[in-house]
């Protein structure tokens, strides 16, 4: 079995997202995608990251740090995976790392609805963090298209909250409400405080809330990864 740990990341750009202000930087957290491929690499795993069409990720750099890190390993995402291409087979996981830009491309991604429901039916493990949540929303139980049964109802999630996003000027002209959404598909959500660590785990899923829940949340897939 293929040890690769595939990492899907969001190829939206801030035109895209039109609710967002001009201050934004980017809209894929690289502090996330960076505890992701770190935690990995500790573990001896390899990660691929993929993108609708192989496209590059506008990355929100947060700090001087993260700067650093990604000048010296920018060589990452010179050539990403397009995810059209990605198999369920040649992974052993899924992660779908933090970032805004999944409430526009990788919620509507139908390829990336069907390797979730393809990995969690052969129980691999998936992580998804923050705004990458969305990406679970369309996915359903089953491949026929009548069948509007949602693949995670009565599974408990999280993701950030409704409080959490209330704070910010673009609240009330996003797509969707993460939140809303997992309640009105029938799965249960759960929250703790602001800008808090906090991952919920039920069988192969495993959500967490925010970038800060990155590495809890990655150290309980590798486990899942192991067992």
């Amino acid at each position: 079995m293929s040890q690769s740990i595939l990492v899907v990341l969001s190829s939206a750009t801030l035109q895209d997202l039109k609710f967002l202000d001009s201050t934004s930087q980017g809209v894929v957290s690289l502090s996330s995608v960076e505890r992701v491929y770190e935690e990995a690499k500790e573990k001896g795993r390899k990660v691929v990251f993929a993108s609708p069409g192989g496209a590059s990720p506008q990355f929100d750099i947060e700090d001087l740090s993260l700067e650093q890190w990604f000048a010296q390993n920018n060589s990452l995402f010179s050539s990403l995976t397009d995810l059209s291409t990605a198999r369920e087979e040649d992974y052993v996981a899924l992660v779908i790392p933090n970032g805004i830009g999944a409430l526009s491309d990788l919620h509507q991604n139908q390829h990336l609805s069907s390797l979730v429901a393809t990995f969690i039916r052969n129980k691999k493990p998936i992580c998804a963090i923050g705004y990458g949540v969305a990406a679970l929303l369309k996915v359903q139980k089953e491949e026929d298209e009548s069948n509007q049964t949602w693949f995670f109802e009565n599974w408990n999630l999280t993701s950030i909250s409704n409080f959490e996003l209330a704070r910010y000027p673009f609240f009330f002209k996003l797509p969707l409400l993460i939140e809303d959404s997992v309640r009105e598909r029938g799965g249960s959500f759960s929250a703790g405080a602001v800008d808090s660590l906090f991952v919920v785990a039920d069988r192969y899923l495993i959500t967490a809330a925010n970038t800060i829940s990155t590495s809890l949340a990655m150290q309980n897939l590798l486990w899942l990864c192991s067992s």
